[in-house]
């Protein structure tokens, strides 16, 4: 029996209908609705009237789409935009009132977590030492993990979609945008640093979303292939990546809106995303970069099923 767990993201609801067989994650379906919950109410810390009606057209839709593949349970978690917004919970008894669905609203460390066991569902990592990294439109997570176990974690309001209000950047994107940017990074990640220096790792992997479309616009656009075969995980080439990054580093939102593998709900994010994993990957010395294409929602599956078991 399915069943159906939606991620109410800061960008997009995604929805993930499955069940595990034989310790997989086996995916019925998938789909993600833009909603951008946290649009123009990162600074007030509010979730605007338009913003929420988006939001509930989305949860309505991922409802309708679970009931019709006979689902056994809805399980719904909510991250960076609902939790740090004052009206955050007035949202989620909203959802809970007219839908019938219950929402938790889950910490920086647990959604940490949830990642980590998604992308360790996603591939045999073995006991390699990782540095996983899920950027998302409120908040990036960082965890360090080897062999199952997580040395550390945090969640830090990094969001790309946070980082656009605040930033405001230029398009395309201007020289003293990128060291506003990285005078963020420098100031926030200082402990990240310090736990890399404690728990080493030179292999990045990313979660879904920003990392994603990246897979895709190297795999249309470098070597003209369909963007779905790349499976649950994707290895890239750093020199892929560099060269995906200078098209997208001096690109206008039209220019990247024409770029093969481009989502069209990604391109206002991806210069900025980009960025980031390019800061990553060379301040702390990355040898290897790999998508990982479960996140949040697989990782929610497979713990309800092992404590369903």
């Amino acid at each position: 029996m399915n069943t159906a767990i939606i991620d109410l993201g800061t960008n997009t609801f995604n929805l993930l209908i499955g069940r595990i067989e034989e310790g997989r994650v086996v995916t019925e379906f998938k789909t993600k609705i833009p909603v951008k919950l946290g649009k123009g109410g990162f600074a007030k810390r509010h979730l605007e009237e338009d913003a929420i009606a988006r939001g509930l057209l989305a949860i309505e839709s991922h409802i309708n789409t679970a009931q019709e593949y006979g689902v056994e349970s809805i399980l719904a978690f909510a991250t960076s935009a609902v939790r740090d917004a004052s009206n955050g919970t007035d949202f989620v008894q909203q959802i809970h009132a007219d839908y019938g669905l219950k929402v938790q609203v889950i910490s920086g460390d647990r959604e940490a977590e949830l990642i980590c066991e998604g992308v360790r569902s996603s591939s045999d990592f073995g006991a390699e030492p990782l540095v996983i990294m899920d950027i998302g439109g409120g908040s990036t997570e960082f965890i360090l993990t080897s062999a199952g176990k997580i040395h550390w974690k945090k969640s830090y309001a990094l969001g790309v979609s946070r980082l656009l209000e605040r930033i405001q950047p230029s398009d395309p994107l201007g020289a003293d945008d990128l060291d506003t940017l990285h005078s963020i990074l420098d100031g926030a990640l200082i402990d990240l640093g310090e736990a890399l220096q404690q728990y080493p790792a030179t292999h990045l992997v990313g979660s879904s979303g920003s990392f994603d479309t990246m897979a895709d616009l190297i795999l249309a656009g470098i070597y003209k292939e369909e963007v779905n075969t790349k499976g649950n995980r994707y290895d890239f080439r750093l020199s892929d990546f560099e060269t995906i990054y200078a098209q997208l580093r001096h690109s206008t939102q039209a220019e990247r809106l024409a770029m093969p593998g481009m989502l069209e709900m990604r391109a206002e994010m991806m210069v900025l995303s980009s960025s980031i994993i390019r800061y990553v990957v060379q301040r702390w010395n990355m040898k290897q970069v790999t998508l990982s294409t479960y996140a949040l929602k697989e990782g929610a599956l497979v713990q309800h099923y092992r404590n369903k078991n």
